[in-house]
């Protein structure tokens, strides 16, 4: 398995900032339309995934700011080319967003 997989032209729109239980900012972007497609190469049984759906057909982008390299205003849609890598610890195994844009 690769360790990183690089997306491109992911259309995201960003939502929110949020401070996690270990003081990590996390920002939430929507996936537009059809998005969730192209994680298809990680959405595996198991895998813990940096996205997730709120509604049927709708999902977010959870990333921690420090991997973020643009400057964010709300609800304006963005085009990014996203980072992921794979981390295994223990009994987790799963991917997460080392870069955006």
């Amino acid at each position: 398995m690769e360790d990183i997989i690089i997306l491109k032209n992911i259309k995201l729109t960003f939502i929110s900032t949020k401070e996690d239980k270990f003081d990590n900012e996390i920002s939430y972007f929507r996936l537009a339309k059809n998005m969730e497609n192209k994680f298809s190469q990680i959405n595996k049984v198991g895998m813990r995934l940096p996205y997730f759906e709120i509604s049927e057909g709708k999902y977010l982008l959870k990333v921690k700011n420090k991997y973020i390299k643009i400057e964010l205003k709300k609800d304006e849609p963005i085009n990014c080319e996203i980072h992921l890598k794979h981390y295994k610890m223990d009994q987790f195994e799963g991917w997460y967003v080392s870069k955006l844009c």
